[in-house]
């Protein structure tokens, strides 16, 4: 008898679990579930770009005693002007939600309406260009730390459209990269070693070792950030970071490139364009694998992408066009318990359907389209294994000679305080001799 009651409550507590888990997953399948991640919850949403105005193409951060502010711009294919607001949330460290409530880390209004907007004027695919500019003078920051930009439809139950990360930082330490390649042999031809150096130059860190968090970043890539390193040494008032393997980020190659700022003439990337049903499209010529190739360097913005057209008129922000874009990747088979995808800024560094390379048995090859607005993109072909971790090696090569972007963030808890202030950042490019080109 004692052991059927156990066998029950076993059975009941089995059920009970894997019934929060389905809704839990339930949940988080439902498109319009809030993720603490730069994503488009909307399918008539496009082109996202947040960034400090004057930067296009770096990491959106502010000092929160600056002057400086981000701008916030995207394309809505619906051709309908919405009633938009947004809002912004606090994270931590790990992009979860701080412990902070609204009013203190926001001054002013909380939840604002998106008032500057502009209709396009292209020949293919209408479209409502939304700009938004903050701090503004209807909210401010008062807190350092992570944040998400949350944009949501007040018309249709706050409905999400979009959720985009940013950053306000304070710059109470000094960052001093020492990136080189790697002091391991295995290393030495394909990675980068990325030591630096914290210096507590205004501030006075209260046990380092657990108060404070470092993230390296490569390519404003966070998904394969480096997280948990600690100070291998303490020098009076400088934090050293210093390790021969923990500290390894893949070199990768140069980035593969779409140029279609001008719609009448072929760039050396694209075979031709067409127009089909009323649609412009864009047909790449048929890639290969580099991954057994030399390095050559090649010109390339490290994986982010920025709108242009070079046949402009009047006003160039609302006469781009948007156009299909034919991926091809020939490869020598199918493979298995693993993707392909499409990858870079073009993408939001997501691996989502929408960017997943589909096989072509008749072709042998590979092939995607995505629908972009005129300008000049990069991206990566990422091999991706259903139970492991991207592997950039596998189609593009990895070469210490390629030039990366490595972004650094100092996180710290202040004994008492229950969120992560951002007390210092700093980006540079390696190797240094590449940043010209």
């Amino acid at each position: 008898m004692q052991n059927i009651v156990r066998y029950s409550l076993l059975l009941f507590l089995i059920l009970t679990t894997a019934q929060k888990l389905t809704a839990q997953d339930e949940e988080y399948f439902d498109p319009n579930y809030l993720r603490y991640d730069n994503r488009i919850y909307d399918e008539y949403i496009q082109t996202v770009q947040l960034f400090r105005k004057g930067w296009n193409e770096a990491f959106p951060v502010i000092d929160l005693n600056g002057d400086d502010v981000l701008h916030l711009t995207f394309d809505d294919l619906n051709d309908n002007l919405r009633n938009l607001g947004y809002t912004f949330i606090h994270c931590s460290s790990e992009w979860e939600p701080s412990d902070l409530m609204k009013i203190e880390y926001l001054e002013g209004i909380t939840d604002n309406t998106v008032e500057t907007y502009g209709f396009s004027t292209t020949m293919y695919q209408p479209y409502v260009k939304y700009d938004l500019t903050f701090p503004n003078r209807d909210v401010n920051f008062n807190k350092s730390g992570n944040y998400l930009l949350v944009v949501y439809d007040m018309d249709n139950d706050n409905q999400l459209l979009l959720t985009w990360r940013f950053f306000v930082a304070e710059y109470y330490t000094m960052i001093t990269p020492e990136i080189k390649r790697p002091t391991q042999a295995r290393y030495r031809m394909n990675s980068h070693e990325v030591d630096f150096t914290i210096s507590q130059t205004q501030i006075n860190l209260v046990q380092p070792f657990s108060s404070l968090k470092v993230v390296v970043t490569q390519n404003q890539n966070w998904k394969g950030a480096i997280t948990d390193l600690k100070p291998k040494f303490i020098n009076g008032t400088k934090l050293i970071y210093d390790y021969d393997e923990e500290n390894i980020f893949p070199a990768g190659n140069e980035f593969r490139t779409v140029d279609i700022r001008n719609i009448n003439y072929n760039s050396l990337t694209t075979s031709h364009i067409a127009t089909v049903n009323d649609t412009l499209n864009a047909y790449l010529f048929p890639e290969e694998s580099r991954s057994s190739k030399v390095y050559l360097t090649t010109p390339d913005i490290n994986g982010h992408f920025y709108l242009k057209n070079d046949d402009v008129r009047f006003d160039s922000d609302l006469e781009m066009e948007y156009m299909n874009v034919h991926f091809k990747l020939n490869y020598p088979a199918k493979v298995f318990k693993a993707d392909i995808y499409i990858y870079g800024g073009i993408t939001g560094w997501n691996f989502t359907e929408k960017y997943r390379m589909k096989w072509n048995d008749q072709k042998g090859r590979y092939e995607n389209n995505l629908y972009l607005k005129q300008g000049y993109y990069n991206y990566w072909y990422m091999y991706k294994p259903h139970d492991g971790e991207p592997d950039v090696a596998i189609i593009e090569g990895s070469h210490s000679e390629a030039d990366n972007e490595y972004s650094f963030f100092v996180y710290y808890t202040e004994p008492g305080q229950v969120y992560n202030r951002l007390i210092g950042y700093n980006t540079t490019v390696f190797p240094v001799y590449n940043v010209d080109r």
